[in-house]
């Protein structure tokens, strides 16, 4: 037997946006004929083109620090690449580069934005992109997707650094596959559409579970003490992703992640019909809700408290990029709970 607690919080983002660029953007030039622009005199020389924007970083494992070789890299401007791939070829290609052996990169060629991003609408320290471009990166090893919002200068090389991503246990892909399972089965309507592992998102999941375990806590938000504790929305913006759906169960020291999620689940019942879509967002439907609102992104994670009684404490987070150009923010319903 176990004892188990639960408790959702659903979670979007709005984004303040201004003006364009980015690498999703294009200008067509007018046809030939009416309308077209006429022809001038010959030029007697070629200006130089202005040179485009280089971003340059190295993509290493969060636990080792071993590099990450063969990744696929994007800088895609306001377009996200929501996949766990790399995308097949487009009609408007990103700007690319793949990872060496050290793990560096150097995507050349960037074209400027000039979209801001921000997050300040939340509150004190909270970040705010400017030239913001979405930073993908795809590793071909096993490691997750990264997917994170950066400034990027509109001149010259930015320079990231070490970009640190999370590579999903055996345990944590099996408990994927059953969340999909659950959603395919036992949601009603059913959702057959596949999540991926993201990296900041598995982070952030790890993050709070861990959180939960040092600081003896079970909720969504950090207590007084630790002071170094920070708010698991935060701690995305913070990485450059966006505020996700969580999920946490505290069961005791026989717990499981299968309990967990199967406690999530049986909340079908407290839904007239099953139905997800229907279902008043309440302390016991919010759980099932946040497993089948779920679009793109997950990350799990689970700790236990090193001494008896031995606590398990277990977190599922569920981020969409969709929350970019959503003006209708859940928030309140979130700081509800």
């Amino acid at each position: 037997m176990f004892a188990t607690r639960l408790v959702p919080l659903g979670l979007a983002v709005l984004f303040a946006s201004c003006g364009g660029g980015g690498g999703g953007g294009s200008t067509a030039l007018p046809a030939s004929g009416a309308g077209a622009i006429p022809a001038g005199p010959a030029a007697s020389s070629t200006p130089t083109p202005t040179a485009l924007p280089d971003v340059a970083g190295t993509a290493i494992d969060d636990t080792t620090g071993r590099p990450i070789a063969g990744a696929v890299v994007y800088v895609s401007g306001e377009t996200v690449i929501a996949g766990a791939t790399p995308p097949a070829a487009t009609a408007t290609p990103w700007p690319s580069a793949t990872t060496a052996a050290d793990g560096s990169f150097d995507v050349k060629n960037v074209p400027p934005s000039s979209w801001t991003a921000s997050f300040a609408y939340v509150g004190a320290g909270y970040p705010i992109y400017t030239n913001a471009q979405w930073i993908e990166i795809f590793p071909a090893d096993g490691h997750a997707a990264f997917h994170a919002l950066r400034s990027i200068a509109t001149a010259g090389t930015t320079t990231l650094g070490n970009i640190a991503i999370a590579l999903p246990s055996a345990a944590d892909s099996a408990w994927l596959k059953q969340i999909e399972s659950d959603r395919a089965t036992l949601g009603v309507p059913p959702v057959r559409s596949p999540l991926v592992f993201d990296s900041v998102t598995l982070q952030t999941a790890r993050y709070w579970a861990g959180q939960m375990q040092s600081g003896d806590f079970f909720a969504h938000t950090c207590p007084a003490a630790p002071t170094t504790c920070i708010q698991f929305w935060l701690y995305e913006t913070q990485h450059g992703s966006v505020p996700s759906a969580q999920n946490i169960s505290e069961q005791g020291s026989n717990g499981s992640w299968q309990a967990a999620e199967g406690a999530f689940m049986a909340e079908t019942a407290n839904c007239p019909g099953g139905n997800w879509q229907t279902c008043a967002y309440t302390e016991t439907t919010g759980h099932y809700i946040n497993i089948m609102e779920a679009a793109n992104w997950a990350g799990v994670g689970s700790a236990q408290s090193a001494a008896a009684p031995f606590t398990q404490y277990y977190a599922e987070n569920f981020s969409t990029p969709a929350g970019i150009s959503n003006v209708e923010s859940i928030l309140d319903r979130a700081l509800r709970r």
